[in-house]
């Protein structure tokens, strides 16, 4: 099987998509894992309650990729552009949970910038989510019927990681 994962991390919302490339580049899985913080604070630090949704993403995104048996992975990390110290310290979270797992799950793995993906998407490294989300749908049409628009817009993310990745060595392994 020539399956790849395409990722879009996010601390809050990762969109994933499953690409057979043995059937024309064929969408076989889209989702959106979301992580949510606890309501209970009384005896939780924010640190643990953060480990916690980092073991959430990191279990979920092995579950996909044990179900659909896919060797290779392509992510669209974040370049650190947040603004806020809170917003950029649970991107590097999230991001060490999708290395981790990488690395448990002994995955091949390109990764690309926003400006990349967006560029691959739509031409334009400066597009706005929903020129990507159209651009997107009009090759994958399952991602324009995804709701909530936040896990809408992560799957496009994730959609266009994969056609950033066309121009890769990984698609050609």
């Amino acid at each position: 099987m020539r399956r790849i994962i395409a990722v879009d991390v996010g601390f809050v919302a990762t969109g994933i998509v499953v690409i057979d490339l043995a059937d024309q580049g064929k969408m076989i899985y889209h989702g959106c894992l979301v992580t949510k913080p606890t309501t209970d604070k009384k005896s939780l630090y924010v640190a643990h309650d953060d480990a916690r949704r980092m073991q959430e993403l990191a279990t979920g995104l092995q579950e996909v990729s044990v179900e659909f048996d896919t060797k290779r992975m392509v992510v669209e990390l974040p370049h650190g552009g947040s603004k806020s110290a809170r917003g950029c310290r649970c991107m590097a979270l999230a991001t060490g949970a999708i290395a981790a797992t990488v690395a448990m799950l002994d995955l091949v793995v390109e990764y690309y910038t926003p400006d990349q993906t967006r560029k691959a998407a739509t031409g334009r490294r400066m597009a706005s989510k929903d020129e990507v989300v159209a651009a997107m749908g009009a090759i994958y049409p399952q991602i324009l019927d995804i709701s909530p628009a936040q896990a809408r817009e992560a799957v496009a993310d994730a959609a266009a990681t994969f056609e950033a990745a066309k121009a890769g060595n990984l698609i050609r392994l």
